[in-house]
């Protein structure tokens, strides 16, 4: 679909164009009166008026091929209404205007004047329109009062010097009428095409880029394979994965070696395909690091940062670029019954049997450059059969929505799995997800969800 900025560029541009072909329309036709008033009629100020007049129209068009239309339209409001009051009066004080022709044509052309920017400006732009038409709304209705202050009664009359102006105004206009209307079918033909062109062409643009991150998304599913190792490890699991866009800034990761299983859950800087990115790159270096010795949850986020560190290299100026990501890292030792935890901002909670919640909380430290960089800490849990971890990214606490279109907030997450820990995780993963659809209502998606529940067994 076009895009309504472009499609108002084009409007904008034809009712330039139909702007500009009435006022040289309008300077034409002031011209071929003027000599047919002082050819035929022996008149000579009102042509001679409309002859200095025309040089104000092409003026105006010059400043509207300049892409100064407001001024362009002042000129015409502004100026040319007092033209005609003007014009009136002193034809009449020397009996050259007391046809019906001359009652009616300057009222009609103060009109032109009054209709001319809605016609540049659109309807939209109400203070620009308000102060282009009032002076000529104005001297619209003092029109007659200028005439009484001049001592000037509007005696009007339909003479025989009435029909070569009627009859040859008649044809001007009709002349015009239909030479602007086949301009203007022209113009519409040429950009009713160009818009048609452009929206084919936006259209197979957006197809390609649609196909491009939906093929993203599948590549970035692959990677995440890792629910086998939850079922064979665990007794019980739950996984809300639900991307903001079509492919997440949010990963989880998850690795079995030996007797221990290793698992991240993490918060990439952005969302979408540049979140998505960033979380491709750690996926990488993860699947790198796991394969070193005597790793603590700690080292691994020590090493992952120095990485990500170098792939994001300082710039000329010497300063590190703002990405990374926030994670929190466990690694489960299922032999000597222990969680070993450590994290980048982001905490996780652990419900023990007897369902008491602790929130493990992390270091104040980004995966990535950090003003002031802080070591990354081990903790230590033990742990028991029927103990449940639980770790998430920022998504689902900084979710909008309520009354007062406020966060959920992390505490809340903490109550919710708090008070349904003794639910299945089936119920509880429906649970989390009905609070968080009824909160949100009918707003968008804050961010990217990350939510990640084991039993353990």
């Amino acid at each position: 679909m076009l895009s309504e900025d472009k499609s108002g560029k084009l409007q904008m541009h034809k009712a330039a164009v139909l702007y500009r072909l009435i006022l040289i329309s309008f300077a034409l036709l002031l011209v071929f009166s003027s000599i047919v008033m002082l050819l035929a009629l022996d008149m000579y100020l009102v042509p001679l008026g409309f002859l200095l007049s025309s040089p104000i129209l092409l003026l105006s068009v010059w400043f509207l091929k300049q892409k100064r239309a407001l001024l362009s339209v002042h000129i015409i409001t502004q100026i040319f209404p007092v033209i005609f009051v003007v014009l009136s009066v002193v034809s009449k004080m020397h009996n050259e205007g007391t046809s019906l022709i001359f009652y009616i044509a300057p009222r009609f052309g103060i009109l032109v004047t009054i209709l001319l920017p809605f016609l540049i400006l659109g309807t939209q732009n109400h203070k620009q329109l308000f102060y282009a038409t009032v002076p000529a709304i104005f001297w619209f209705f003092m029109f007659d009062a200028v005439h009484s202050m001049a001592g000037i009664k509007q005696s009007i009359s339909f003479s025989q010097t009435d029909y070569p102006f009627v009859v040859a105004g008649s044809l001007i206009m009709l002349i015009l009428a239909v030479l602007i209307i086949y301009l203007l079918q022209n113009v519409n033909e040429k950009y009713e095409a160009l818009i048609i062109k452009q929206r084919d062409d936006l259209q197979q643009a957006q197809q390609k880029i649609s196909d491009s991150i939906a093929y993203a998304s599948r590549i970035q599913a692959s990677l995440l394979m890792g629910e086998n190792i939850l079922e064979k490890q665990f007794a019980d699991y739950f996984l809300i994965f639900q991307p903001r866009d079509v492919v997440s800034g949010d990963f989880f990761w998850i690795r079995q070696k030996d007797n221990k299983t290793f698992c991240m859950a993490a918060d990439c800087t952005g969302h979408g395909v540049p979140g998505a990115f960033v979380s491709m790159l750690g996926i990488a270096y993860l699947n790198e690091i796991q394969n070193m010795e005597n790793l603590s949850a700690a080292s691994v986020l020590e090493i992952l940062r120095q990485k990500i560190k170098i792939s994001f290299a300082q710039n000329k100026e010497g300063r590190y670029r703002q990405d990374g990501m926030d994670a929190a890292f466990c690694i489960i030792d299922h032999q000597n019954w222990q969680i070993n935890y450590s994290g980048a901002h982001n905490p996780i909670f652990v419900v023990e049997k007897q369902n008491q919640l602790t929130e493990y909380k992390s270091v104040p430290n980004t995966i990535g450059f950090n003003a002031k960089e802080i070591a990354f800490k081990d903790v230590y849990i033990p742990m028991q059969s029927g103990d449940k971890l639980f770790m998430f990214s920022d998504g689902y606490g900084d979710q909008l929505g309520g009354q007062k279109n406020r966060k959920i907030t992390k505490h809340q997450l903490s109550q919710l799995i708090h008070q349904n820990s003794g639910e299945s995780f089936f119920s509880l993963k429906n649970i989390l997800i009905d609070y968080w659809q009824k909160w949100k209502a009918e707003k968008s998606q804050t961010d990217d969800i990350l939510v990640l529940g084991v039993e353990i067994k």
